[in-house]
């Protein structure tokens, strides 16, 4: 967020600011998520609306100007996932992302196919299912999916039987695209898990290493 709208706010004291919001706003909504795109842009897509028993799953895309915190809905033309929770996106781009997975309730759940979002031309703004090659990591919800070019990583989730701990990579920049799981080296790992967090060191010693935190076993344990 801007600076100027901040009220004293610093790196080593941060604070909550509940900024004030313009344009069509997108309704209360759970399961969804929001994807940093861009230099100024924020993505939400998908999730719940209303309350448990009583909830809505949604295909909807709204984008957030962060410059005048201005949402505006993305009216986007070609193959557009169905609606869908508990999915990942990750940005691939610097105006496109991707969503993989999630579940469209009902004990239902979502194909394995990755959809991507162009919002490089705002005023045409496109989906696609996009061409894979051979095994996925198969239909699956509650993972997490990150980007750290060229490679987007997904890690864990349920598949509509059991909590997973497996890894896998797509590479981005290798055509034709190809899921590849990947193969742990020891006996340490995480234990299987869904609704974790995960994302990617930028800088420092730990560059390039991706931090896996929290989540629920599947004995419902939190982790």
């Amino acid at each position: 967020m801007s600076q100027a709208r901040g009220r004293g706010g610093t790196a080593a004291k941060p604070e909550y600011v509940k900024e004030a919001q313009n344009g069509d706003l997108p309704s209360p909504r759970f399961g969804h998520t929001t994807t940093f795109v861009g230099d100024n842009r924020v993505v939400l897509f998908g999730g719940a609306t209303g309350d448990t028993g009583k909830y809505t799953i949604t295909a909807d895309a709204f984008m957030l100007n962060v410059a005048n915190n201005t949402w505006s809905r993305i009216e986007a033309e070609g193959t557009m996932p169905f609606a869908r929770a508990a999915h990942a996106a990750a940005c691939v781009d610097h105006s496109q992302m991707v969503i993989y997975g999630g579940a469209t309730g009902g004990g239902s759940l979502s194909s394995d196919e990755l959809y991507l979002l162009d919002i490089r031309n705002e005023e045409h703004t496109q989906w696609m299912s996009v061409p894979v090659m051979g095994t996925t990591p198969g239909r699956r919800y509650g993972h997490t999916m990150i980007f750290n070019k060229p490679l987007l990583i997904v890690f864990g989730g349920n598949n509509g039987q059991q909590a997973e701990c497996d890894i896998w990579i797509l590479d981005v920049e290798r055509s034709p695209f190809a899921w590849q799981e990947v193969s742990v080296i020891g006996k340490r790992g995480p234990l299987p898990r869904i609704y974790h967090s995960a994302e990617v060191c930028r800088d420092g010693p730990a560059a390039g290493m991706m931090v896996v935190f929290g989540g629920r076993t599947a004995e419902n344990k939190s982790l």
